[in-house]
């Protein structure tokens, strides 16, 4: 079981994912782990169930559960990529996709993309060439939001896991549009969704704030309220 720093223990949030209703993506968080803690190499949850992940913690139902599964992965040298895709493969329940050189479908139902950056970058991009698939992979901003803008959160007492926070899925989602606006129209979707979403807890904590007619200093003990403040960090 990987160790995490104090600071990061002390800002872990929980989510069951049974509660959750995404219980399903369990037996492949186990695999993730194993395979990671195995190779040495560390991830955070992004797209999706990050977001969902996110939403869960403050009491917010997602809008649909998703099938696919992204991870961005830290990895210092392609040979610890490749190590690592090798390793999940050889438990047996992920295969590759052709044409699509990132991705593993986990027992023929799951799409599992794992998005490398760190010592692979070349240029703010990551160029994946082995086997029948060729995919370049914009990853600017992965290393800044690995660094400022993730989170700790603990998946039926079982998986601590790094997962991107509503600020830096802002900041990544704009950057993926920048960089492909004509195939990218649905992270400008997303954005809005999140934003909304941002703001409805911001309201929902601004009442409770109210009702507690100020009879004591209230804290910002969750992420939303500084959302602009984290966003901006980030750029």
């Amino acid at each position: 079981m990987r160790k995490w720093p104090k600071k990061c223990m002390k800002n872990m949030y929980s989510v069951s994912l049974t509660e959750f209703h995404r219980q399903r993506f369990k037996p492949i968080f186990a695999h993730l782990e194993q395979a990671c803690e195995q190779t040495g190499i560390d991830f955070y949850l992004v797209g999706a169930v990050a977001r969902d992940l996110t939403m869960a913690v403050h009491g917010l139902e997602a809008p649909r559960a998703t099938r696919d599964l992204d991870l961005a992965v830290l990895v210092p040298e392609e040979s610890d990529y490749y190590r690592l895709k090798d390793t999940l493969l050889a438990q047996g329940d992920f295969a590759e996709v052709r044409g699509m050189p990132y991705t593993l479908k986990y027992a023929g139902q799951t799409d599992v993309d794992l998005l490398p950056f760190g010592g692979m970058e070349l240029t703010n991009h990551v160029l994946l060439n082995r086997g029948e698939g060729v995919a370049r992979l914009a990853v600017t901003g992965f290393s800044e939001v690995y660094e400022h803008g993730t989170q700790l959160i603990r998946l039926d007492d079982q998986f601590t896991f790094r997962v991107c926070s509503l600020p830096g899925m802002v900041v990544l989602k704009l950057i993926a549009y920048d960089d492909r606006p004509e195939h990218r129209v649905k992270d400008l979707t997303d954005i809005a969704f999140i934003l909304k979403t941002t703001w409805r807890l911001l309201k929902k904590i601004s009442t409770i704030n109210t009702l507690a007619c100020w009879k004591r200093p209230f804290r910002w003990s969750r992420q939303p309220p500084g959302f602009w403040a984290d966003t901006c960090s980030l750029c």
